[in-house]
């Protein structure tokens, strides 16, 4: 069964009637098609003259991409109520499921005879039905373990988080190696997508089989390169560090503030391929595309892996004075203005 809203309005009155005296107020019910979550009590939080978090602003949202249980639908909308009811009543508890969560669980469950949990584990039909089946290009770390084991991470396509991963998990005792891999593979797609320094352990067999066709990336510490290339990449940068080149540049924009560089093929199925798949990254606000010779960009590799150099916007903008401007029009870049 796939909740709808009028549904959930419904068990919703039904619960808040039966099992917490009819005090919650109604609120905006969303249905959410993620994979990482049944349900979820979202708001929004201030700090209070008295110095201690409110929250406000509370809505419900419901997952509609596993087929569950009636009986467990109902249970995922009442483990969410358990939270808005603790929220909206400003009560304080040590974590998410902290001893105010569990002791209203544990109450409703005894009493009115539910299974509401923790944590939901569902069942490998579930599960699968949890993954994103659509192609989407991700980095992966294969990290190999000196006691023969191996995990898998799938990293943000963010150069600086993909370098400091790559250097403090590598620089772990127990970590024999890292290798890093750009692919579509949809296997990849099961595994969140976070800095977390840690891992998945997954059988090699399983690994070798989905990691295959997937291109080779490399960390020399600094940065990413295309496995094969650094040596190539370092000599040209060295040989033509002086020399007046025409790049094409993009510029990514992070909603926390930060810039990106990166220097992309001048081929226009290389840019727009570029330009559209890291639009797509959450943490991207937008992104601006210059042709340029200024040779402060012969520095950075030029490559079409979907990644950036975190730049000062000072630094950017000093050097961009007088590039032309270039314009993403659907299936086409076209050169606008200086």
């Amino acid at each position: 069964m796939k909740a709808t809203i009028p549904y959930i309005e419904q068990k919703f009155e039904e619960f808040n009637q039966q099992m917490f005296a009819g005090q919650l107020p109604k609120l905006p019910i969303e249905l959410s098609d993620a994979k990482t979550f049944l349900g979820k009590c979202v708001f929004k939080i201030r700090k209070g003259k008295d110095g201690k978090n409110h929250y406000y602003d509370f809505k419900l949202r419901i997952n509609t991409r596993i087929d569950l249980p009636e009986t467990e639908i109902e249970d995922t909308i009442i483990h969410e109520m358990i939270h808005y009811f603790i929220g909206y009543n400003q009560l304080e508890d040590a974590s998410a499921h902290g001893p105010v969560f569990l002791h209203m669980m544990n109450t409703i469950n005894e009493k009115y005879g539910r299974k509401v949990s923790v944590s939901f584990k569902g069942t490998r039909e579930q599960n699968e039905q949890a993954i994103d089946t659509k192609q989407h290009w991700h980095v992966v770390a294969i990290v190999k373990f000196k006691d023969g084991r191996y995990g898998v991470k799938v990293l943000p396509r963010v150069h600086q988080r993909i370098v400091t991963y790559y250097n403090k998990v590598g620089a772990a005792k127990e970590v024999e190696s890292i290798k890093l891999f750009m692919s579509n593979n949809i296997y990849f797609n099961r595994f969140p997508n976070s800095s977390a320094l840690n891992v998945q352990y997954v059988d090699f067999e399983e690994i070798n089989k989905n990691i295959k066709g997937a291109e080779p990336l490399e960390c020399n510490g600094k940065e990413i390169v295309q496995q094969g290339k650094e040596q190539k990449s370092r000599s040209t940068r060295q040989t033509n560090a002086d020399k007046k080149l025409w790049h094409v540049i993009a510029v990514v924009t992070l909603d926390d503030g930060r810039c990106g560089v990166k220097v992309l093929p001048r081929v226009v199925p290389s840019i727009l391929s570029y330009y559209n798949g890291v639009s797509a990254f959450e943490e991207v606000t937008c992104i601006h595309l210059f042709m340029s010779n200024d040779v402060f960009f012969n520095q950075f590799p030029n490559s079409k892996t979907l990644n950036f150099h975190i730049v000062d916007r000072h630094e950017i903008e000093k050097h961009l004075k007088n590039a032309e401007k270039m314009v993403c029009a659907g299936k086409t870049i076209i050169q606008n203005q200086k």
